[in-house]
């Protein structure tokens, strides 16, 4: 169900197409229904502090039945970009089960400058599994930094181009 208003991407390689018959009065509000959600976005550190990039992930025992998919795949801006990796896929937004004790969200950076940058994160309604807490790891500072699940956690990284570890897709 496409819900009115609602705008969607088809990654596709054939024809699509939709007829006046196919619509129906009415709405279920199917898409629009509260979900476990990880929130991370990309801001610039200085003072504007703009939204470069996001990405996140539904999580919960029900996601995959929301739609038959495992995320919606990231298209990569022609500046920095921040996503989901899971296997060899890369996801702008990612459709995941529920979180179990040693799960991992692999957050995948690309393109970054020479500057700083402030991470983001909001988990508004994510269940972790009893004595389980969710940790930011970055590998270039060899950090760990505990993450809210009732506010929305802030990280501050910088980077230097000079010492190419600093903006590593893996960091």
């Amino acid at each position: 169900i496409i819900e009115s208003g609602i705008g969607f991407l088809v990654q596709n390689k054939t024809s699509l197409s939709f007829k006046e018959s196919h619509k129906v009065s009415g709405s279920s509000n199917a898409l629009l229904r509260p979900l476990r959600r990880l929130n991370v976005n990309l801001h610039s550190a200085d003072a504007s502090g703009q939204l470069i990039d996001g990405t996140g992930a539904i999580i919960g025992e029900n996601a995959e039945d929301l739609v038959n998919w495992s995320g919606v795949g990231k298209l990569m801006n022609f500046g920095e970009n921040i996503f989901v990796k899971s296997g060899s896929e890369q996801f702008a937004l990612q459709n995941r089960k529920s979180l179990q004790s040693g799960d991992t969200v692999q957050l995948m950076v690309s393109r970054l400058r020479n500057m700083n940058y402030r991470l983001r994160i909001h988990m508004p309604g994510v269940d972790l599994p009893a004595g389980a807490q969710a940790v930011l790891e970055d590998d270039y500072l060899n950090t760990k930094t505990a993450l809210s699940l009732s506010d929305t956690t802030q990280y501050g990284f910088d980077v230097n181009t000079v010492n190419t570890n600093s903006s590593k897709a893996d960091r």
